[in-house]
């Protein structure tokens, strides 16, 4: 909800909250990014 608010207050709302987490996004059909941030493959 912190995100939300922040991008929100910035401008941005084309964003969905999925409550649940990564493993609910899993089971949705929503677009997801292969974006890997770079600081992981570290």
């Amino acid at each position: 909800m912190i995100a939300a608010s922040i991008l929100k207050q910035r401008g941005m709302d084309n964003f969905v909250d999925v409550i649940g987490g990564f493993s609910e996004i899993k089971a949705t059909n929503l677009l997801v990014s292969d974006y890997v941030c770079p600081t992981t493959l570290l």
